[in-house]
Parts: C-alpha cells; sequence; structure tokens
C-alpha cells in the first residue's frame, strides 16, 4: 500500500475542495487516480449499486470473495449516515483487511477488518485490455 497509514488524504481537483477534510471516499479515489481510472464523486451512500466502465458493482452474497483493490462500499444507516467505503487490502481473510478513513469521523487513514455483511457491496475495477 502506498504510504497513507495516519495521514489524511484530501482530494481536491475532480472532486473539487473537501470542505471536510478527511473523507472515507478519497481512499479509493486516491488509489483509483493512481492506475489512471477517474474519481467518483459523491457520498458513499451514493455509491451504491453503482457501475461504469472502469468499475463493476458486486452485491453481497455469501459466496463473493473480495480481494484486494476491491472496494466495500456500506451503505447510509445509523452510524454511517452518508455511507462509507473501506478499500480492501486482504480479502482471503473473514473478516477481511482494509484501509478506512474518516471513522470514526475525522480520524485518518487507518488498518480495519470488516466482515462481507457490513457491506452493500463490492466495486471491482474492470480489467482493460
Amino acid at each position: 500500500m502506498w504510504s497513507v497509514l495516519g495521514t489524511s488524504v484530501v482530494q481536491n481537483g475532480s472532486l473539487g475542495e473537501n470542505p471536510n477534510f478527511s473523507q472515507c471516499v478519497n481512499i479509493p479515489n486516491d488509489f483509483w487516480l493512481r492506475f489512471g481510472v477517474p474519481a467518483v464523486s459523491g457520498d458513499a451512500g451514493d455509491w451504491v449499486g453503482y457501475c461504469d466502465r472502469y468499475r463493476q458493482w458486486h452485491a453481497v452474497r455469501s459466496s463473493y470473495p473480495p480481494r484486494a483493490g476491491d472496494v466495500a462500499v456500506l451503505a447510509r444507516g445509523p452510524l454511517t449516515p452518508e455511507g462509507h467505503v473501506v478499500l480492501v487490502l486482504d480479502g482471503s481473510r473473514a473478516p477481511y483487511i482494509g484501509a478506512e478513513e474518516n471513522y470514526p469521523t475525522g480520524s485518518p487513514v487507518s488498518l480495519c477488518s470488516r466482515y462481507r455483511s457490513d457491506a452493500a457491496g463490492f466495486l471491482r475495477l474492470v480489467r482493460r485490455g
């Protein structure tokens, strides 16, 4: 992983100014931009069911194994009113290991462990070429 642990990743440019400084969507957007894949705007809750020419949506099923590079998308709920996203670093275990920011609110990038059932689904980059 690129060295962002313990820091706050701030996306500007295509996402515009980030008024709340530390946002969970910055982690996957920064990751994707490093591969030349455009960022996705909106709150994490807006990403539920999202797909485009670069990313496929995979709804959570007990048989769907997340893998490194996937983005777990948590729906809006009492603990995540704007939704939440986690970049999966190791999906070979349960719970999977990921990197997240702004959970709890305002916190820098940190490692986390989450269960598949926490997510509404996963975004996976589409292989090209």
